[in-house]
């Protein structure tokens, strides 16, 4: 399972705050600020299609991406069309 990968799981974490409904506007900001430290310093690290979420914002999707846990909905973020 991909969340087993270190970088991942930490991703996966503040994924979690930011699509939480009941995360506070505070804690979702803090978790999106922690997501674009990460982004920026570890880019590479990142597999583009995770990337590719995280570039446009499509947090559900890059939290089924992590865990595998059924199909990624295309066309929405304006790839697959």
């Amino acid at each position: 399972m991909k969340k087993e990968n270190p970088l991942l799981a930490t991703i996966l974490a503040h994924l979690k705050v930011i699509t939480n409904e009941q995360s506070t506007p505070a804690q979702t900001k803090a978790a999106i600020e922690a997501l674009d430290e990460i982004y920026a310093k570890q880019n590479e690290a990142v597999p583009s299609d995770l990337r590719h979420f995280l570039n446009r914002h499509s947090y559900q999707k890059a939290v089924l991406w992590i865990e595998e846990s059924g199909p990624i909905p295309r066309g929405i973020c304006g790839r697959g069309q």
